[in-house]
């Protein structure tokens, strides 16, 4: 089950990066064809969505090992 964890965790932390680098293009690019108003409003949301992630994984508690296991 460690590995899974461990998959979860890189995982998350490449869900970050994308969202927060999606967020940046949009908002200093103009790849994506959306007016500068709708621009500024996702790239707002992606990158605080993407700094919530990086928090949530970072402070995610480890699992419970139960110590008394025999």
């Amino acid at each position: 089950m460690d590995s899974f964890n461990k998959y979860l965790r890189y995982f998350g932390i490449f869900t970050v990066v994308v969202m927060i680098a999606l967020g940046f293009i949009l908002l200093f690019t103009d790849y994506f064809n959306l007016p500068k108003n709708y621009r500024i409003i996702l790239a707002i949301f992606l990158i605080s969505y993407g700094l919530f992630r990086l928090i949530s994984t970072i402070l995610k508690p480890k699992p419970f090992e139960n110590e008394d296991k025999e």
